[in-house]
């Protein structure tokens, strides 16, 4: 009886260390799963900064930066490099003031450079623009799309010269210079522009396609391709308009809508409308009347 009862006892108490076992597991793993959501919220670790996909940094100037960088919608550029005296106004202002690394321009801005100096502008989309001593520009139009991304670029070149190295355009934007004889439209393209102190302009296309464009009464366009380089001569007091090739061979059309093929140093004159063709003539400063420079074109 005695060890009849010492073996009940013994069942017992192992069942009941089973059952003690059993219990307590759910206990302890509902316990581990409750443990980050009884966190106070000042006890959290703090979110780690991020940007969301599909938006860019806002604009910051970074020095020596070859472009700046800018933010949705906007379209800026600014002073990456600079030696000598140069110097800004403001659009609205008759006041120039020194330009200063990571300045900022907009629309309708100036810029100049006095003799041996140089600026270097960067344009958030990757472009620069140097202007070399004794250059005069403006800032005609900076706009960006939003949604497209198009953008719209418009300089002015009044005196100088510049070395343009413009990024691959996105579709329907466009990239343009404004000088005082023509308008150079920039297909993604390394160029040369030179206003010369007669007022004649030069325009080499160092890599690339450059589209120069004349409107109104005398109007004129011709295409360059790399290498390729066109002197554009204008006299408003006459109206008589002169382009020559200083290197390559290029057609151009002209008020007439005649076109003419230009070979190294071949001259075409448009004088009251009517085309003249000079071969191999060396360019000069003013543009002379038409008659004096050989047979009108047919």
């Amino acid at each position: 009886m005695q060890t009849r009862t010492a073996a009940i006892a013994i069942l017992a108490c192992v069942i009941g260390i089973a059952l003690g076992v059993a219990l307590s597991k759910p206990r302890r793993l509902a316990a581990v799963k409750t443990v980050p959501s009884q966190l106070a919220p000042s006890e959290l670790p703090a979110a780690s900064p991020s940007v969301e996909a599909g938006t860019e940094p806002a604009w910051t100037a970074r020095p020596g930066a070859g472009a700046a960088s800018a933010a949705p919608g906007v379209h800026q550029a600014q002073v990456v490099s600079l030696s000598g005296q140069v110097e800004w106004r403001q659009a609205g202002s008759e006041t120039w003031q020194p330009a200063t690394i990571n300045q900022q321009l907009a629309g309708s801005d100036k810029i100049r450079t006095a003799q041996e100096s140089r600026v270097t502008l960067g344009l958030d989309e990757g472009s620069t623009i140097e202007l070399f001593p004794g250059s005069e520009f403006s800032i005609q139009t900076l706009s960006k799309d939003p949604q497209t991304q198009q953008r719209e670029s418009v300089f002015g070149i009044w005196q100088g010269k510049l070395v343009a190295k413009v990024s691959p355009l996105t579709e329907g934007s466009t990239f343009q210079f404004e000088t005082p004889t023509t308008t150079v439209n920039v297909v993604g393209t390394t160029l040369t522009i030179t206003v010369n102190p007669d007022g004649s302009v030069s325009v080499r296309s160092d890599e690339g396609t450059v589209e120069l464009i004349r409107e109104g009464d005398h109007r004129m366009r011709l295409t360059l391709e790399t290498g390729e380089h066109a002197l554009v001569e204008y006299d408003p007091a006459t109206g008589v308009l002169r382009v020559t090739s200083l290197s390559g061979t290029f057609d151009v059309t002209g008020p007439d809508n005649v076109l003419i093929t230009l070979a190294d140093g071949d001259t075409a004159v448009w004088s009251g409308g009517a085309a003249t063709y000079i071969p191999g003539t060396p360019p000069v400063g003013d543009a002379p009347a038409a008659e004096t420079l050989g047979e009108p074109v047919t």
